[in-house]
Formats: C-alpha cells, sequence, structure tokens
C-alpha cells in the first residue's frame, strides 16, 4: 500500500499545473465535507464533544495545562506556517493579482474544521472503545460500515497527498529549479523529493534504531 500511494502521489506532483488544479479541485471537493462528516460523528456519539472537549481530563505528558497548551499551538502553527509560506509557489499562476486574498476568509476556516475533527473523533474513540486513538485513520479502521471505512479513508489519503505535494514537493520544486533551471525543472525535482523520500523512509530504521 505504501509504494501504490507512493506511485500515485509521485504521478500527481509530477503534473504541470493547469493540470495539477484539477487534482486541487477534486480535493476542495471531496476532503472538506468528510472531516465536516468525521467531526459530526464525534459530536453525536459523544452527546456533545466528550471529555476531551467538555473536561475533565487528566494529562500524562509530565507537562502541566499551559505547557501543554503551548505545544499543541506550536504543533498547530507549524502545520499551517509551511502551507502559509508556499503560498507564492502557486499564487503566481493565478489570473488576478486578488486571487489570493480569498485565503484570509478559508485558510482560517478550513484550518479550524481540519482541527476540530481530529479532537472530536479522539474523544468519540474513547467513549466508544475506552481508550484514546489520536491517528485518525486507526479510527477509521475501526469503523462497522465498509462504505465509511471506504469514503472517510479515500478522503484522508487525497487530503495528505495535496498536503504533501502543497507543503513539499512542488514549492521543493521551485527553489532547486531556481538553482539550476539549466538542467532542473520542477517535474525533475518532484522526481528527486519522490526518490528520496522512500529512501529515507527505508533507512530510518537502520539510522535510528532506538527512535522508529
Amino acid at each position: 500500500m505504501v509504494f501504490l500511494y507512493w506511485i500515485v502521489q509521485t504521478a500527481v506532483s509530477c503534473l504541470p499545473m493547469y493540470r495539477l488544479r484539477y487534482f486541487f479541485r477534486f480535493k476542495a471537493i471531496v476532503v472538506p465535507p468528510a472531516f465536516l462528516a468525521l467531526f459530526l460523528w464525534g459530536a453525536i456519539v459523544t452527546h456533545g464533544g466528550g471529555p476531551l472537549v467538555s473536561g475533565p481530563v487528566i494529562l500524562t505528558t509530565g507537562l502541566n495545562t499551559g505547557w501543554s497548551a503551548m505545544r499543541a499551538l506550536n504543533v498547530i502553527i507549524g502545520l499551517f506556517s509551511s502551507l502559509a509560506v508556499n503560498m507564492p509557489d502557486f499564487g503566481r499562476f493565478s489570473k488576478y493579482e486578488n486571487a489570493g486574498y480569498s485565503q484570509f476568509v478559508f485558510l482560517p476556516l478550513l484550518g479550524t474544521l481540519g482541527a476540530l475533527a481530529p479532537i472530536f473523533v479522539t474523544s468519540a474513540a474513547e467513549y466508544l472503545w475506552g481508550e484514546y486513538i489520536w491517528f485518525m485513520p486507526a479510527v477509521i479502521a475501526n469503523f462497522n460500515s465498509r462504505a465509511a471505512m471506504f469514503f472517510t479513508g479515500f478522503a484522508m489519503a487525497i487530503a495528505t497527498m495535496g498536503n504533501q505535494i502543497a507543503a513539499g514537493s512542488y514549492p521543493f520544486g521551485n527553489d532547486i529549479s531556481a538553482l539550476a533551471p539549466r538542467y532542473v525543472n520542477i517535474r525533475r525535482a518532484a522526481l528527486f523529493m519522490a526518490v528520496f523520500c522512500i529512501a529515507s523512509n527505508r533507512m530510518s530504521p537502520l539510522i535510528f534504531p532506538n527512535v522508529i
């Protein structure tokens, strides 16, 4: 499955921008409704959010409430800062100068939904199975409905693929092609990134045996 996903993402990341936009349009249609459905499912199952939303929650990280909140905030900012910094890589292809201003509305709105959905889903997992499961695909794997597993899992795969392309391979391609434009273009840089990622993934357990 890893190599199947890797092949599909590599093929999509090699598309030129005028074709890549169709993938992101498809992502915009599929992913937000799926996250909204997961959010509503978690809210309904827990009758409003459960202990992660209404409390009380006992921290087991060794950090107090303030440091735990700061750590969580830093994780969220780190996630969206990479997408915000890379906006010019895509914004330069816009037909109009002011096309990027729509992100002032959509990025906080969708970012909030993307942050709330895992909290409610994790709370629902604890309510149903007695365990906090922060990895949403693991929660999806426990669904009783095969249709729900397929559609939500497919949406998660599309979301991950779009995030990796928007925050990883395409900005990397823009930067590397600027260093040697005669020899490297965005497509070649994306292929290099694809090979490097799969190689580093396979070598990580050998280099860091006590971490992986």
